[in-house]
């Protein structure tokens, strides 16, 4: 006999068409999702974001399960921060879905023009910010 189904996970039953088995599948069984992490209900999306989408902000395009929707980065965002989509995550079995959060990763060109060489560099050069500042 299957185990008995957790509360708070959704469990599908069904049998194997060659037996008379009966086999449950809890979601949080499921294979993984090439975007989302499941953490219970909740989802978590690695957002990447350009360098100057961190530092000015701007509205981005996300991916949830239901489609895309537009999501605010404020300005001066950093690495590892977190977007919350209330509602956005998996269905509970009583009514309602977890959230999903969107997980901040500033992602930096590999590949630049002479042009946004120059432009970095210069900003090198004028900027007063030290990332490292607090090391001394």
């Amino acid at each position: 006999p299957p185990p008995p189904p957790h509360p708070d996970h959704p469990t599908f039953f069904f049998n194997d068409s060659d037996t008379t088995e009966l086999y449950s599948l809890s979601i949080h069984d499921a294979i993984p999702h090439r975007l989302f992490k499941a953490a219970e209900h909740d989802l978590y999306l690695e957002l990447p974001v350009a360098p100057w989408e961190a530092v000015l902000g701007g509205e981005i395009e996300v991916p949830t399960l239901d489609g895309r929707v537009k999501v605010n980065v404020r300005p001066g965002s950093r690495a590892g921060q977190k977007l919350r989509l209330a509602g956005k995550g998996l269905p509970k079995a009583k009514g309602g879905h977890g959230d999903l959060y969107c997980v901040l990763q500033i992602v930096t060109p590999t590949v630049l023009s002479d042009e946004e060489k120059a432009l970095y560099e210069s900003l090198a050069q004028r900027s007063s910010f030290d990332p490292r500042g607090h090391f001394e």
